[in-house]
């Protein structure tokens, strides 16, 4: 897949710094899903009113040297360097959409939009008892990396997986992965929102102290398991990588089952190297000369309740992929001027406008699509029909 820049556009301006504002960079964290990944369209939008980070997660770029050095207390989560990021910042308990997380071995990915060279990847979790409730600092953190691995310079391909244990912690915690630069005094950062589980735990201590109403409690439960299966979604992200595309889908509920939900995944027909753990998957499927369209159905079941989410999988084929840049929605938070998408839904190629209409091709969700291309009611506005 060749992403399209309108060069000419930004030789016009004398400022290298807005030059390098306009090139890909650089990468996020998408498992466990990052605080500025779930701004993103590509995350759901589970997180809301995140500024200018909505539309580049993966530019949380700022000094490297963490802890002794790197952003300013109160600024690690934005990277302590643009200011349009500063919402990041934000802290309280209430604050973020928080990713269900067990203790233990979990696996980190990063998605990278433009590689460098690599000294290493660290991760640091806060400390049990750290105050949700005001802005992070670098007291909050046990300060020695729970997870590293080291690169020694490496430039690294467009996704790392990372094999890590979780330190034993229970309820909200806030973990920090660092990608710490080879050739650069720069590091990038991305802060991640969890809801620990440790061992299983959870709350059930609270259901064994006598009480003369169990049958009030068993509704109770009940409520919050049907609650949970009522609010899941099923989101989606995907990286073209040439011959293949690898894809990503999580469920994600804002409310908090009593049960221990399953989840029964079904892939499409040549879905290969599958990743599935628990509310997450991960596979790739091999281009043909033709687009695939499949779906992706989970079952989730909390207590007594199930329901069925199905996700379209698009798959560009061979012999069109020079055609365009993706099929829409897909990585909607990269679009930009001169970007050529394939609309599924009525076969045809659009091309984002120029600046100052470029802006409205990345603002679609799935409730407010008045720019989606040849669909919303204001499409003219950001696209140009192509065929």
């Amino acid at each position: 897949m060749n992403i399209k820049y309108i060069l000419p556009l930004l030789f016009l301006t004398t400022s290298s710094h807005v030059f390098a504002e306009n090139l890909p960079r650089h990468g996020f964290i998408d498992y466990p899903p990052s605080r500025a990944f779930l701004c993103s369209d590509s995350g759901g939008n589970l997180n809301k009113m995140c500024g200018s980070i909505q539309y580049e997660p993966q530019s949380i770029e700022g000094p490297k040297g963490f802890p002794e050095a790197g952003p300013a207390d109160g600024k690690i989560a934005s990277g302590g360097v643009r200011s349009d990021f500063n919402a990041l910042n934000e802290q309280s308990s209430t604050r973020w959409y928080k990713t269900a997380v067990k203790s233990g071995a979990n696996t980190f990915s990063w998605t990278l939009t433009a590689a460098h060279s690599t000294t290493s990847w660290r991760f640091f979790i806060t400390k049990q008892n750290w105050d949700p409730n005001k802005p992070l600092v670098r007291a909050d953190f046990d300060l020695k990396p729970f997870c590293e691995q080291f690169d020694n310079g490496r430039t690294p391909t467009g996704q790392v997986k990372i094999a890590c244990d979780i330190p034993e912690r229970e309820g909200y915690q806030v973990i920090l992965g660092v990608w710490d630069i080879a050739d650069t005094p720069n590091a990038f950062y991305q802060v991640i929102d969890a809801n620990i589980t440790g061992n299983g735990n959870g709350n059930g201590s609270d259901h064994d102290h006598g009480s003369d109403n169990g049958n009030s409690n068993d509704d109770d439960n009940d409520k919050k398991d049907e609650q949970y299966i009522t609010e899941s979604k099923l989101f989606k992200s995907q990286k073209d990588n040439g011959n293949y595309i690898s894809f990503n889908l999580e469920v994600k509920s804002d409310a908090s089952p009593f049960s221990t939900p399953e989840y029964k995944w079904t892939l499409p027909k040549g879905a290969e190297q599958v990743f599935i753990a628990d509310n997450y998957t991960r596979f790739i499927i091999n281009k043909k000369d033709d687009i695939q369209e499949d779906k992706v159905r989970v079952k989730v079941i909390a207590g007594k309740v199930s329901q069925v989410l199905i996700q379209d999988i698009n798959v560009p084929g061979l012999l069109q992929e020079s055609e365009y840049d993706y099929i829409f929605p897909d990585n909607v938070a990269f679009y930009a001027a001169g970007t050529i998408v394939y609309q599924p839904k009525d076969k045809k190629l659009y091309e984002c406008k120029p600046f100052p209409y470029s802006g409205f091709c990345k603002q679609w969700t799935m409730n407010s699509n008045q720019y989606e291309p040849g669909v919303g009611f204001a499409w003219e506005s950001a696209w140009t029909l192509l065929n």
